[in-house]
């Protein structure tokens, strides 16, 4: 701690974390399961399906209607509903 202080990084790293605090919200704070369109008691399968259904949709290699953005919203929802399926929430 104290050689942060002594060669000044100290300084640099109270910046970084002033800039990870100023970050906006997500603009996708919405539920996984109204993202990938189904029950919040879905199961595994359930969820991989929607998403794999979703994907051929909204992913950037799709020709007719390509969207990154909503990719990274399904594939986050993806990942939130798998986690909270497995804890069991």
């Amino acid at each position: 701690m104290r050689g942060l202080e002594r060669w000044g990084a100290k300084t640099i790293m109270d910046r970084a974390f002033d800039a990870f605090a100023a970050l906006p919200a997500p603009e996708h704070a919405q539920n996984w399961w109204s993202v990938l369109e189904v029950s919040p008691g879905a199961s595994e399968d359930d969820i991989r399906r929607a998403a794999t259904r979703l994907a051929r949709i909204y992913h950037p290699d799709n020709g007719s209607a390509p969207n990154e953005r909503q990719m990274q919203i399904v594939n986050a929802a993806k990942d939130a509903g798998l986690k909270a399926v497995r804890s069991g929430c």
